[in-house]
């Protein structure tokens, strides 16, 4: 992976670059980000700068040994670890043993959702000890040894939040004294999940939304048949995140799918009153656990912008907000539900619940709470 395929974040790429050439490379670094998207990416860019023994000013060479082992995932001082569980029949105990697997997964696509690495796996939800102890006794058996063939041994730890205690404790005393020859890569959309004396001890560096010209730029390369203003109207309406928006353009889903998906959810808030429609919103609640957390929290971020959309509508106030819903039948009808007494406790609900899903929590009741919550509001008389 070369700097210039990242897609995004230029004044991160600008900093690494800077710290390799200027020799002040931090031994632990922290990568976050809430769109997944380009910080594995841009993590193996990074390394792949570090080890090429050809370096050009912006970027490797991408033809020495370092390079082409990089880009193969096979150079022997690139370290990966990442959430897995222990399969005991197949001997399957640490990252290492899946290593075959993940290398596959980021090779067809190294922008990848941990949902993507569950799903692909079969794994089904993970705990917080799916990096166990097992694995950061790899780490210590490997940073005992120089490194085989570059000037560094790196570690690349992805979703360390799902990391034990154990392993995080054991890890520590290694990030406190370090050797000048390795570099550990902490990637992570939730840092505050981390054990606070290993945060702590990380320059962080906090990836930016990509903007939408980059992501306009990048999507119409994918996408050549596809118009650009339909990849526009996609970016906008996923909030210029990556993952969501290939997802759309790749399956080619229209975006009224999602709008309808909303007011099916919102008649079931309204017909919380009604007992027997109750069973409805439950089994909605359901299905909308089993789904992906990235789209879990898309729902919630289209919810936010309907609602934002209905309220600016209603007070005829003009701008230009995803997605256009001035012309469906019924949210015409909706909109005056949506006023100045309840519109900022809506928005706080679904921010709250968006957080909490960020943070793990149980999704089933987050959207039910959430679904009762909205329906009182909207029925209520002072409303």
């Amino acid at each position: 992976m070369l700097f210039k395929n990242v897609v995004g974040n230029s004044e991160i790429k600008e900093v690494l670059i800077k710290e390799v050439s200027q020799s002040v490379v931090a031994h632990a670094q922290l990568f976050e980000s809430k769109d997944d998207a380009n910080t594995i990416p841009m993590a193996l860019a990074y390394t792949t700068y570090l080890l090429c023994l050809n370096r050009l000013p912006l970027d490797s060479c991408g033809r020495c040994h370092h390079c082409v082992k990089m880009n193969k995932l096979a150079h022997p001082d690139l370290h990966f670890f990442y959430p897995s569980v222990q399969n005991l029949k197949l001997k399957k105990t640490s990252s290492l043993d899946y290593f075959s697997d993940f290398k596959e997964m980021l090779l067809e696509n190294p922008s990848r959702q941990l949902s993507c690495w569950t799903k692909k796996m079969g794994f089904g939800k993970l705990s917080k000890d799916s990096i166990r102890v097992k694995d950061s006794e790899e780490v210590k058996r490997v940073v005992l040894k120089k490194p085989y063939e570059g000037a560094y041994s790196i570690f690349i730890f992805w979703h360390p939040e799902l990391m034990s205690n154990k392993a995080s404790n054991s890890l520590l005393k290694l990030i406190e004294e370090p050797n000048d020859k390795i570099l550990f890569l902490f990637i992570t959309n939730n840092s505050n999940l981390l054990l606070p004396t290993i945060k702590s001890r990380l320059q962080s560096k906090l990836f930016a939304k990509i903007q939408t010209e980059e992501l306009l730029v990048h999507f119409s390369k994918l996408f050549p048949k596809v118009e650009k203003s339909i990849i526009k109207s996609k970016i906008y309406e996923n909030s210029n995140h990556y993952i969501n928006t290939l997802k759309e353009l790749s399956d080619n889903s229209p975006a009224s799918k999602k709008i309808d998906n909303f007011i099916d959810w919102v008649r079931l808030c309204f017909n919380i009153i009604n007992k027997r429609k109750a069973s409805e919103l439950i089994k909605w609640c359901n299905d909308m656990a089993s789904k992906e957390r990235s789209e879990q929290e898309h729902f919630l971020e289209l919810s936010s912008r309907v609602f934002r959309k209905s309220f600016l509508t209603k007070y005829k106030i003009n701008y230009t907000l995803y997605p256009h819903i001035e012309d469906h039948e019924f949210l015409k009808k909706f909109i005056k539900y949506v006023n100045t007494n309840n519109i900022c406790e809506i928005f706080e609900l679904i921010d709250k619940s968006n957080f909490y899903i960020k943070n793990n929590a149980n999704p089933k009741l987050i959207f039910l709470d959430l679904s009762l919550s909205i329906g009182k509001i909207l029925q209520s008389k002072n409303s």
